[in-house]
């Protein structure tokens, strides 16, 4: 997982991104927060994305 501060349409934003073993983006998210719950609420998408595949 990586995260980084980015500007979107004018405004700043947290980009949560997950990442597979080659570096590639299998997902993200934006947040105007960096707290503990945007983080959750992303790792739980990726979960649920997971076992989806599975």
């Amino acid at each position: 997982m990586d995260e980084t501060y980015v500007k979107v349409n004018g405004r700043w934003a947290y980009l949560y991104r997950a990442v597979d073993s080659r570096g590639r983006t299998v997902d993200f998210y934006l947040s105007s927060r960096r707290n503990s719950k945007a983080a959750y609420r992303f790792l739980g998408k990726i979960l649920n994305n997971v076992k989806k595949t599975t």
